[in-house]
């Protein structure tokens, strides 16, 4: 019995302990984000005279979906380009 992979020093996080709550983290924070997005951009043209609190969500909704991966990256850096327009906007 030496050498058998049966011992107290190995150690396997699959995904019923860790790996579920991981990548759903990477798959619902980033599409929770894109729609809070798509919703302050609506608020955005629908009510003008609010544009600087829905640039302020837009702005920190397109921060948080950075932790996606793949072309959440490039939404998120289109998200906060118009937040900081729609911030520096003046009436």
């Amino acid at each position: 019995m030496m050498g058998g992979g049966r011992g107290l020093g190995v150690m396997w996080f699959g995904p019923g302990v860790m790996g579920s709550w991981f990548s759903a983290s990477f798959f619902l924070i980033p599409t929770i984000s894109g729609i809070m997005v798509i919703i302050g951009a609506i608020m955005m043209n629908k009510r003008s005279h609010e544009a600087t609190i829905w640039g302020i969500l837009v702005l920190v909704f397109s921060v948080l979906g950075l932790t996606g991966m793949g072309l959440a990256i490039s939404g998120s850096i289109l998200g906060i380009i118009g937040g900081v327009i729609a911030l520096s906007n003046k009436k």
